[in-house]
């Protein structure tokens, strides 16, 4: 639910239920855009989805 609060922000009007659809991939798709995504906003994850995302956050796993 916590990601679906996040994403609200990057096209995300679904419900806040913790199930991740294609409308929350498709916001995910969006947010992950700052991290280099250039893929299609599909609501499909592929790897290129996954490293753009691990990317983007990947300066904050360096402070944890």
């Amino acid at each position: 639910m916590a990601v679906q609060r996040q994403v609200v922000q990057y096209g995300y009007g679904g419900p806040i239920d913790g199930v991740w659809g294609v409308n929350t991939w498709k916001a995910i798709q969006r947010m992950a855009q700052q991290g280099g995504y250039g893929g299609p906003i599909d609501g499909l994850p592929g790897s290129n989805t996954w490293y753009a995302r691990w990317n983007l956050f990947r300066p904050h796993l360096r402070e944890a």
